[in-house]
């Protein structure tokens, strides 16, 4: 393969419908919920976050359309396609592994998506992929 030659395992239609995934997870601003609003956006006693930032930028997370079910079923499409595996159930997550399938601005949203979904969870520090909805 040339230097500069673009891998076409990029352009799979699963690798890139996760990274749409990635970025309609996400909408600009704070969370508008009555909940963040009454809280003056305090997000403490929240198992999930409503408001994130990444590279500079505040977004909310569009619980609808993403949650584990959503986020795990584009992971792993795009995961099968441009590796030619199955996506491992448990076990340590390879972070590294997943962002070279993941190009441009989706890239800065993997492992908050993924954190966020419940798709992966530290453990000691570490992460690994949850298996089953949590």
């Amino acid at each position: 393969m040339d230097l500069f030659e673009d891998d076409k395992r990029l352009f799979l239609r699963p690798v890139l419908a996760f990274a749409e995934c990635l970025m309609a997870a996400f909408a600009d601003g704070p969370c508008g919920c009555i909940r963040c609003k009454d809280g003056d956006g305090s997000q403490s006693g929240y198992a999930y976050l409503h408001t994130v930032e990444i590279a500079g930028r505040v977004l909310n997370r569009r619980f609808a359309i993403s949650t584990y079910s959503d986020v795990r079923g584009a992971l792993a499409k795009a995961w099968e396609s441009f590796y030619k595996t199955v996506l491992p159930e448990g076990g340590r997550a390879d972070m590294n592994a997943i962002a070279a399938f993941v190009q441009g601005p989706a890239a800065r949203r993997i492992e908050v998506a993924l954190y966020a979904a419940g798709v992966v969870a530290d453990v000691d520090g570490v992460p690994h992929f949850v298996s089953g909805e949590v």
